[in-house]
């Protein structure tokens, strides 16, 4: 069920899967995903889905489908699936490819997914990498993530960080 293309049962099957399979689901859904059988949708549902499980082996099988896959659309869909995540371990391997990949550019799928990541337990990573990086995209991204945390990060006391100059 998991190799639909009906987008309203996948993202039904999408919330369920790591509920009702728990730490299982890693496993089955890795089996799957590695299958050369699969067509390009049936790849990205099931990336999607190892979003959902958040355990950490699914972590680690994103983050090497971003670092390895020669597939520019899946690398960017498991980015994206990190993103989703937004954990600080998600978040982490997004850095982690971002230089690893030397990357220059804002506009890097990578590094707008990063922007992207959206988790107030990972905000405490993005003040610490703006203020430490000295790479300027890993800056720009915590920047936006930092200026987007609304509500979430109105406690954090972004306002000595010089956050909007970052993202210009």
């Amino acid at each position: 069920m998991l190799a639909t293309n009906d987008l309203v049962l996948a993202g039904a099957l999408y919330e369920c899967a790591p509920r009702v399979f728990g730490e299982s689901a890693v496993d089955d859904l890795l089996n799957r995903l590695r299958s050369a059988q699969l067509s390009d949708w049936q790849r990205a549902n099931l990336l999607s889905a190892l979003a959902c499980v958040r355990q950490p082996d699914a972590i680690s099988a994103l983050a090497a489908v971003v670092a390895s896959e020669p597939d520019e659309s899946m690398s960017q869909q498991a980015a994206a699936s990190l993103a989703q995540m937004g954990s600080v371990d998600a978040v982490s391997a997004l850095v982690v490819a971002i230089e690893a990949r030397s990357v220059t550019s804002v506009d890097d799928p990578i590094v707008r997914a990063l922007s992207k990541a959206h988790n107030k337990d990972s905000f405490g990573y993005f003040i610490e990498l703006f203020k430490t990086t000295t790479n300027p995209v890993l800056r720009h991204a915590a920047a936006s993530v930092l200026l987007n945390a609304g509500e979430d990060g109105r406690s954090l006391g972004l306002e000595e960080l010089d956050l909007e100059d970052s993202v210009r």
